[in-house]
């Protein structure tokens, strides 16, 4: 909850996000190697506490290559709202170098924050 808001997506997710506080990883890929990435934040949704939106930006583009809010199909409810589902799934993402890409861990609306698991897996 002590991160900046470093930018927003893009591309829309199922609705604006708005000003939230971001986290973000970098990885690269060589020239010509076609990298794809997994990332999830419903491995446990017990650990995720507010609305998190995943999204995929390469250093020196202006679209991102992918964003996704929510994944009810492969999320399930957290316990204490099963109503709601806050968890994100992102699969094979194509990442072509030469590159610099960032992954970035976002929330939803402008006080979303709080705690979150996020795992991944890069190919």
């Amino acid at each position: 909850c002590t991160a900046t808001d470093t930018g927003n997506p893009n591309i829309p997710c199922n609705d604006a996000v708005n000003n939230a506080k971001d986290v973000s990883w970098f990885f690269t890929s060589c020239p010509g190697v076609n990298r794809k990435l997994d990332a999830s934040t419903c491995v446990d949704v017990t650990m995720v506490h507010f609305d998190t939106v995943l999204y995929v930006h390469k250093s020196g583009t202006q679209a991102d290559l992918v964003c996704r809010d929510d994944s009810e199909q492969s999320c399930e409810a957290r316990p204490d709202r099963p109503d709601k589902i806050d968890g994100t799934v992102l699969t094979d993402v194509n990442t072509t170098g030469p590159g610099l890409f960032w992954l970035v861990l976002d929330g939803y609306g402008g006080d979303a924050c709080g705690g979150y698991r996020l795992d991944t897996n890069l190919d």
